[in-house]
C-alpha cells in the first residue's frame, strides 16, 4: 500500500481506486446484512431503509470528520483577561468587557410599570370547562 502512495502513475492509481470501489460496495452489502441479522437476533428487526440511513449516518460523519477535522475554533485558548470559572461567570476583580453582537441586553434605563387588564364580565367563562375565570396570582 505504501507503494501506492508513493506512485504517479495513473493507470495504477485508477485502477487501485477502482479495486477499492469495489471492496467499500462489498463491505457496505455486507455490514447491511449484519446489521439487520443483529436486529432479528435482538428481536427488533429493523427495516432496511432505517439501517441504511443509520449506515449512511455514520458513513457521513466519518467522512465530515476526515475532511474538516477537529475546528481550529474549538481549540483557540480563552482570552487571558477574560477568564471565567466552571459556571461561566466572569472572575471577580477582573473588568467586564463589553458585549458585541446581538443578543439580550440589560436596559436599566426603562421603567417597570405593573398594570392590570380586568375582563369584562361576559368574558370571564371558560370556553373549555364553563368555569370563572380567575385573575392568575
Amino acid at each position: 500500500m505504501n507503494k501506492l502512495f508513493q506512485t504517479n502513475d495513473v493507470d495504477l492509481l485508477r485502477k487501485a481506486a477502482i479495486l477499492l470501489s469495489k471492496e467499500n460496495e462489498r463491505l457496505v452489502q455486507q455490514n447491511r446484512l449484519l446489521l439487520e441479522r443483529i436486529a432479528q437476533l435482538n428481536g427488533s428487526a429493523i427495516p432496511h431503509e432505517q439501517s441504511e440511513l443509520t449506515f449512511l449516518k455514520e458513513l457521513l460523519a466519518r467522512q465530515n470528520q476526515e475532511q474538516f477535522g477537529s475546528s481550529s475554533e474549538k481549540s483557540r485558548h480563552p482570552n487571558k483577561e477574560t477568564q471565567t470559572d466552571q459556571d461561566g461567570q466572569q472572575d471577580a476583580g477582573k473588568p467586564d468587557k463589553k458585549r458585541r453582537g446581538h443578543g439580550p441586553s440589560e436596559q436599566l434605563q426603562l421603567l417597570v410599570v405593573d398594570q392590570d387588564h380586568p375582563l369584562p364580565d361576559d368574558q370571564r367563562t371558560c370556553p373549555q370547562c364553563h368555569g370563572t375565570v380567575e385573575p392568575m396570582g
